[in-house]
C-alpha cells in the first residue's frame, strides 16, 4: 500500500493507493491526523508532494520506519521536463501532469489545476513537459482586493456570477469570478489553436464549476495530484 499525501497551499491531502488505485482518501486533514492514518492503514511507503511545507519532520512522526519518497525533480518520471528551471517547479505541478500523462498519455495534454493558485501545466505528445503559468485562484483575488484597496469590502468565496453586477458584491463577485472564467478559457483557446487535438485535464478544488463553463470534452480529476504521486512512486525505489 502507498499512502499519497498533498499538502497544498491551504489543504493536506491523502490518498491511500494499492499500486495506482486509489482505495481510500482523505480531504484538510492535519499532520497528526496524517501520520495516524499512514500507521493505520499500515502503509510500506510514503510519497509526498509538499507544498505546504508543513510535513518537513514527518519521518521523525513515521519513527523511521516507513519509507518517504519526497517529490524533486531529479526523480524518474514517465515524461521528460524540459522546463528551464526544473528544481523551481511545484511538485504538486509535476504530479498532476504524471497523473494526467498516465491516464490520457501519449497526446498534447493541457492541465488547469483550480486550486490556492490557477496552474497550466503542458506536455506534448512525445512526452516532453514544456511549462505553463501561474495565476491567482479566486479565494486570493478576492482578498486582494480588500487588501489592497480603501474601500471595497472583503468578500467570501462564491461561485455563483452574472454578467452584471447590481450593487458592490455582485460586482465583486462577477468581476473576479467571472473573470478568471474568461481567463481560464481565453488559454485553452490559445493551447488548441497550436494543438488542434489537445486534452484538456481539470483538477483542484473547483474543477466540477469550471468544466460547467467550458465547451468541449474535459477530463475532471479532482485527485488527480494524488494519483500521479503514486504513478511517480512507482518510477522510484526507495
Amino acid at each position: 500500500m502507498i499512502a499519497a499525501i498533498d499538502s497544498g497551499n491551504t489543504h493536506i491531502k491523502l490518498g491511500i493507493f494499492d499500486k495506482a488505485k486509489l482505495m481510500k482518501s482523505y480531504n484538510s486533514v492535519d499532520t497528526g491526523t496524517v501520520i495516524k492514518i499512514i500507521q493505520e492503514e499500515q502503509a510500506g511507503r510514503v510519497v509526498i508532494s509538499d507544498v505546504g511545507n508543513r510535513l518537513q519532520h514527518l519521518e521523525i512522526g513515521l519513527s523511521g520506519k516507513i519509507p518517504v519518497l519526497r517529490i524533486h525533480s531529479d526523480l524518474k518520471f514517465p515524461f521528460n521536463i524540459a522546463y528551464k528551471t526544473p528544481r523551481t517547479l511545484g511538485t504538486d505541478r509535476i504530479a498532476a501532469v504524471a497523473g494526467a500523462w498516465d491516464k490520457l498519455g501519449p497526446a498534447d495534454i493541457l492541465v488547469v489545476d483550480t486550486g490556492t493558485c490557477i496552474t497550466y501545466d503542458f506536455i506534448d505528445r512525445s512526452g516532453n513537459y514544456l511549462g505553463g503559468g501561474i495565476s491567482p485562484g479566486i479565494d486570493m483575488r478576492l482578498r486582494a482586493l480588500h487588501a489592497f484597496t480603501a474601500g471595497l469590502p472583503e468578500i467570501g468565496l462564491t461561485l455563483d456570477y452574472n454578467l452584471l453586477g447590481t450593487d458592490t458584491h455582485s460586482s465583486i463577485i462577477n468581476g473576479t469570478v467571472g473573470g478568471v472564467v474568461e481567463e481560464v478559457k481565453g488559454l485553452i483557446r490559445n493551447f488548441q489553436h497550436n494543438n488542434s487535438d489537445l486534452k484538456i485535464v481539470l483538477c483542484g478544488g473547483n474543477a466540477v464549476f469550471f468544466e460547467s463553463k467550458l465547451k468541449g470534452t474535459i477530463f475532471v480529476v479532482p485527485g488527480l495530484v494524488l494519483y500521479g504521486l503514486a504513478v511517480i512512486a512507482g518510477y522510484n525505489e526507495i
